[in-house]
């Protein structure tokens, strides 16, 4: 599992802001064109489409509980992105019990610097009230993953 603000945010980069030409169509600009509040008023704008429907209309978008075989409390265990490297050396002990070193783990392709980056949204750009309205929207996976709203 991913915090919700992070797994959100990186939806929003790569499936709006890198992959669709928002900004062509939107603005006129180009990603590396763009100042960072225009990425928070873009965000916001993306917010209120979740809401409208948007959150469940694409996996990407839709709360990761939502998207679960189980629920959370049916599970001995639910791993998370945050602490993968800890969380798998405490699986692979379970499974045989003991611990092999876990080679490090990059998830993310484009943020070992392969695709070139224009300006993204990020976690410290969200204000009090975007914050809010991503609690609301994804309530169930903070409550039932034992996520925090940062």
């Amino acid at each position: 599992m991913r915090h919700p603000f992070a797994r959100i945010i990186s939806a929003f980069n790569d499936k709006i802001i890198d992959a669709s030409g928002f900004q062509e169509c939107e603005r006129g600009k180009k990603p590396e064109m763009m100042e960072g509040k225009e990425v928070i008023d873009i965000f916001d704008s993306f917010i209120a489409r979740l809401k409208a429907g948007l959150i469940h209309a694409n996996h990407h978008f839709m709360p990761q509980t939502s998207l679960m075989l189980f629920r959370p409390d049916e599970l001995d265990f639910v791993g998370k992105v945050e602490t993968f490297e800890e969380d798998l050396n405490f699986v692979l002990k379970k499974i045989f019990c003991e611990s092999k070193e876990v080679v490090t783990w990059a998830p993310h392709a484009a943020e070992t610097g392969v695709r070139p980056r224009g300006v993204r949204m990020k976690a410290e750009f969200l204000t009090n009230s975007q914050k809010s309205l991503l609690v609301d929207l994804y309530r169930q996976d903070f409550e039932l993953l034992n996520y925090k709203p940062w």
